[in-house]
């Protein structure tokens, strides 16, 4: 078995990409994130995290026949912050509970649990304050 060359990762401009490479930056495309780029993304601060519209939504198909409730709308939050609300959430309902494609999956119709869990949390919240 032939072995891989390897493509040492370091300033994106000297990456070896073929024509496609120098075409893209022929046509001004600059593949390293400039200081003002930086600056405007919003910092991943507990104030984004807290603040977040979960919608619920049960699902069957390619499950083999088995409901399974979907949380969406929890994109805003990072992976950590995912799993350990699906933890969270496994634990309080007593059902299994895990991240897919950024979007927690809890077994069985849990739709009215999770928006009195939800309930419960923001009221929970809003008592201890900012």
């Amino acid at each position: 078995m032939a072995k891989k060359k390897r493509i040492p990762l370091g300033d994106p401009a000297k990456i070896p990409m073929g024509g496609l490479g120098d075409a893209l930056r022929a046509a001004g495309f600059d593949a390293s994130p400039s200081a003002e780029a930086t600056e405007a993304q919003p910092s991943a601060g507990s104030a984004r995290q807290a603040s977040f519209e979960p919608r619920f939504r049960i699902e069957k198909k390619g499950r083999r026949g088995k409901a399974v409730t979907l949380v969406e709308g929890v994109s805003e939050l990072d992976d950590d912050a995912r799993k350990a609300l699906a933890k969270e959430l496994g634990k309080t309902l007593g059902c299994g509970a895990t991240v897919e494609d950024g979007v927690i999956v809890v077994q069985g119709d849990q739709r009215d649990r999770l928006a009195a869990h939800f309930a419960q949390r923001q009221r929970r919240q809003r008592a201890v304050g900012p």
